[in-house]
């Protein structure tokens, strides 16, 4: 004689996931995901600061790892049954997304700096003192140049441009990919989490 036991191991998970998935139920896992798209698109922008060195070999702003990472928020009160919102707060990821053109907003013409002293420093700071202007005999887009001393002791500081155009970075934001694989295997972890005393 034997005796077979089954044992149904499968509706009560399947139950579980689906009392947390009916609608008006789904908030929490909004959050979960929310606060995982947060960490994947920060981990992003941090990797990409290692793999993008400054052209021109000036001093780094670490643009991706400081400026854009930190200002990647995923924002709980935007969170509804249906969606949770990760805010990219600094206009400057829109330029790298979308790519442009652009031309100055408080002065006449753009000042593209051409030396590491003058990176990130704006010419009326007066960091540089006796700068003189120097204007572009072949017309276009650039206007002229501010430089110091004459003669052979000319130094370039600045190029002076009417606009400056960027083109669309297509890495600016982490790959569909990744993110839907990270975010698929949370879900499964907060589905499947101990009962009692598990961290979601």
């Amino acid at each position: 004689m034997s005796t077979t036991i089954t044992r149904d191991t499968a509706t009560p998970a399947l139950a579980r996931i689906y009392d947390q998935i009916a609608p008006g139920r789904r908030k929490a896992l909004m959050g979960v995901l929310g606060r995982q798209t947060e960490k994947e698109y920060r981990a992003w922008f941090r990797s990409r600061n290692a793999d993008s060195p400054n052209k021109e070999g000036f001093p780094r702003s670490n643009f991706w790892s400081k400026r854009i990472a930190n200002a990647t928020a995923y924002d709980p009160a935007k969170t509804t049954d249906t969606k949770a919102v990760v805010v990219i707060s600094d206009p400057a990821i829109k330029a790298k997304v979308y790519g442009g053109s652009w031309g100055a907003k408080e002065a006449k013409n753009l000042a593209i700096p051409l030396r590491g002293e003058v990176y990130g420093v704006f010419p009326r700071a007066g960091t540089i003192p006796g700068l003189r202007f120097v204007p572009s005999q072949r017309g276009g887009n650039t206007v002229g140049w501010l430089a110091s001393g004459e003669g052979k002791e000319t130094v370039y500081w600045w190029r002076l441009q009417r606009r400056v155009t960027v083109a669309a970075d297509a890495r600016a934001l982490p790959p569909k990919s990744r993110v839907q694989n990270a975010l698929s295997a949370r879900a499964l972890a907060f589905f499947f989490r101990p009962k009692a005393g598990g961290v979601s």
